[in-house]
């Protein structure tokens, strides 16, 4: 083993020499761990952020990004797709809303921004005779109470004239009111 090694080089060569190889091997496997690195576009509640990941799929990407996704949650692609290079992952939470529709409450996990969407989402038509509180133009918010009171037709007879009206008014004097009737 002497032999091998020339008595001029020294042991403050020899340390050089072995650091400087050791320096060398770390260095080469930082960057090509680095390297093998896919670039991903991730969309999180609206602000867009370029991450470099190992990960292999969405569910793995999010983890890494403590997100804890809710099954009620919007994500795309889903969580068990493959991440390839350039790929886009959006998550987008869900927030629960109280709906009122005439006097019924249900609580709904919606992904939507505002009232409209979800009216249309949940499959709810509102007329222009409906109550609806607050205007379809809101934006959604946690534990936001929604509600709609849907009208219906009346024929309402003034000094002996008729007239078709929509009401969601449930008393008489709720009801004359807005009409313009007043009683003796």
């Amino acid at each position: 083993m002497k032999n091998l090694v020339p008595k001029s080089f020294g042991i403050k060569r020899t340390t050089n020499a072995i650091c400087s190889v050791l320096v060398l091997t770390i260095v080469v496997g930082i960057l090509f761990y680095q390297g093998t690195k896919q670039t991903v576009t991730v969309i999180i509640d609206g602000q867009e952020q370029v991450v470099r990941t190992h990960a292999a799929t969405v569910a793995e990407i999010l983890k890494e990004l403590e997100i804890q996704a809710k099954a009620e949650d919007y994500i795309s692609p889903s969580k068990n797709s493959q991440l390839k290079e350039d790929v886009q992952v959006v998550w987008k939470p869900a927030q629960q809303v109280a709906l009122l529709q005439d006097g019924k409450e249900t609580k709904v996990w919606t992904t939507t921004d505002t009232v409209g969407e979800l009216l249309k989402e949940q499959d709810i038509k509102v007329t222009q005779h409906d109550k609806l509180s607050p205007a379809k133009k809101t934006p959604i918010k946690e534990n936001m109470e929604i509600s709609v009171e849907k009208a219906f037709p009346l024929t309402l007879v003034v000094g002996g004239k008729k007239k078709q009206v929509w009401s969601t008014s449930t008393t008489v004097v709720d009801f004359l009111t807005p009409q313009g009737v007043k009683l003796n």
